[in-house]
């Protein structure tokens, strides 16, 4: 702190800075760079671990044994669904489910899509789910097991499998006495549509204007984690796990080390986007893998979509992933319902012992491998490298701004860096007071340039018919109009400011731009790391090194 306290000091430091300002910039930035690279490599990043103890993965024998049941009930549900060409056969699955032994209920629900795409028209569509009551508890927790079913005429996996599967659990379940949760089974229609219409309903919220689901008949206890099933056959390859949420959130880490674990005792070969762990990871091929496994799902983390439905269930603190079974066409693995029934039961199993939330393992984090992790605290200061050379060049353009202001003699003497003469020291304040004010209109009209860009597209939308132009047609004008008109500002008001001495200093813009920037890519990546880092990585070499030049 002295450094920064002391006067002389903190003149001694902005005298380094400015001097070698582009070469700290640039080796701040390369340096950022390889390290987080490099964090895919296994001696940088480290083996995951069990956080919670009460889950004790794989600690009881495995008992289930129907798979024949799943069998039967995969063949019906391929039966069902060619009467219901547009639908799914919800009364079926109702009637099914209720023959289990289970409490079933029907929800309906209507939505439409917003900024008035198909006209305002409304649709409908309705959920199934059954809830096998806790035996041994007073029914104030429970976990899900969740699948989207599709219609035959849906170009997605109509995922009958996982319906065969989850509906022989089900008849699993009943069959025994040790669940201490309820275990809600859920059938959903038209994908993440259906589950934001029955958690909507679940917890007595409304997350969208455009989705409005009916009352809930039956409910159970305060949900503590879902597993959502999308299985593309009766027998598969192997289990590919799907993490990421809304707006970059993923599952407590405790959950996904569980799923893995349960699956390597299996048989079943874990993934993260379809690519399994190398076998030697400290190799160049597993570095190599490892790194295309951490690029994948920070590619996918960057989105802010939910690369699954149980992207929906993080908004309401519920720990959630999805399994998605795939079956390659040259696959050497072949893994029937046997297996993947034994997976669940251990699953859930783990689940039914939870005393609490999931809370002690991470919530922030990158994958390389199904089995090692970066933490928050590893990618945290290769990104602060990528993004400080914004402060460094911020630091730089104030020192060679305050120098170049008019100084009377002997302001830059020792007396003068420690008071000096008050009027001249005012006469200072008052010109570089004058410089911040002066980008005050750029900055006020920039911002309002972005505010029109994000809540202009509804108007957008609202004008293109009185033209009549399509919804997408005025969209794609309204976006173009508002990027020209933001192109030509600059050249308007270089033409508007007839005195130059009154208008921006470019120094000061840049300053205050980087510091800007910088706390936002900050702010960003304690949400979205993978978001803040491509910005960073696209952004930073930019913004530092380019400025206004007379050359035409």
């Amino acid at each position: 702190m002295g450094l920064l306290s002391d006067p002389k000091n903190r003149v001694k430091f902005i005298v380094f800075v400015s001097r070698h300002c582009n070469k700290l910039c640039f080796l701040t930035y390369l340096v950022g760079l390889a390290w987080f690279i490099a964090l895919a490599y296994a001696p940088m990043n480290e083996k995951t671990y069990f956080s919670e103890n009460a889950l004790l993965p794989g600690l009881v024998d495995s008992e289930y044994s129907l798979q024949r049941a799943a069998e039967r009930f995969y063949d019906d549900a391929k039966d069902e669904s060619k009467k219901h060409p547009r639908t799914i056969p919800i009364d079926w699955i109702s009637n099914e489910m209720t023959r289990l032994g289970l409490d079933t209920y029907v929800q309906n629900y209507s939505f439409s899509y917003p900024l008035n795409i198909f006209k305002q028209q409304t649709f409908t569509g309705r959920n199934v789910y059954g809830i096998l009551r806790a035996r041994r508890a007073s029914n104030t927790e429970s976990v899900v097991m969740s699948l989207p079913l599709r219609p035959p005429e849906s170009i997605l996996n109509k995922n009958h499998a996982g319906l065969a599967l989850m509906l022989s659990m089900a008849k699993y379940m009943r069959a025994h006495t040790y669940w201490s949760k309820d275990i809600i089974f859920l059938v959903t229609e038209h994908e993440g549509i259906g589950i934001q219409a029955w958690l909507d309903s679940y917890h007595n919220t409304r997350a969208s204007t455009f989705i409005n689901g009916s009352d809930l008949l039956g409910r159970g206890g305060s949900i503590q984690a879902a597993v959502n099933l999308d299985i593309e056959d009766s027998n598969i390859d192997h289990f590919d796990l799907l993490l990421e949420g809304l707006n970059g959130q993923l599952p407590n880490l405790d959950l996904i080390n569980t799923i893995v674990r349960l699956c390597r005792k299996e048989g079943i070969v874990p993934t993260i986007h379809n690519i399994a762990q190398h076998y030697n990871l400290e190799s160049y091929e597993g570095f190599e893998q490892s790194l295309q496994t951490m690029l994948l799902m920070m590619w996918s983390q960057l989105s802010g979509s939910a690369s699954g439905n149980h992207g929906l269930f993080h908004r309401y603190h519920i720990e959630a992933v999805t399994m998605m079974g795939v079956k390659e066409k040259r696959g050497r693995n072949n893994h029937g319902f046997y297996t993947m029934g034994r997976v669940m039961e251990g699953l859930f199993r783990s689940l039914n012992n939870l005393m609490e939330r999931f809370h002690q393992s991470f919530f922030f984090y990158l994958l390389p491998s199904t089995e090692r992790y970066v933490s928050i605290g590893m990618y945290m200061p290769p990104f602060g490298l990528l993004v400080v050379g914004c402060l460094i060049k911020a630091i730089e353009l104030w020192a060679s701004y305050q120098s170049s202001q008019p100084t009377v003699e002997g302001e830059e003497t020792d007396d003068a860096v420690a008071g000096g003469d008050s009027r001249d020291q005012d006469d200072k304040k008052q010109s570089l007071s004058r410089g911040l004010l002066s980008i005050a209109p750029v900055t006020i009209i920039s911002t309002m340039f972005g505010m029109v860009a994000y809540y202009g597209a509804e108007f957008f939308i609202a004008t293109a018919s009185p033209f009549k132009m399509s919804p997408g047609e005025g969209l794609l004008y309204g976006g173009v109009a508002v990027f020209i008109t933001a192109m030509f500002y600059p050249r308007l008001l270089s033409r508007a400011d007839k005195d130059a001495s009154l208008g921006p200093n470019w120094k000061v813009l840049k300053s205050m731009t980087l510091i800007m920037e910088g706390l936002v890519l900050f702010s960003t990546s304690l949400m979205n790391i993978s978001l803040a880092t491509l910005l960073a990585v696209t952004m930073v070499p930019v913004t530092v090194w380019i400025q206004p030049t007379k050359s035409k």
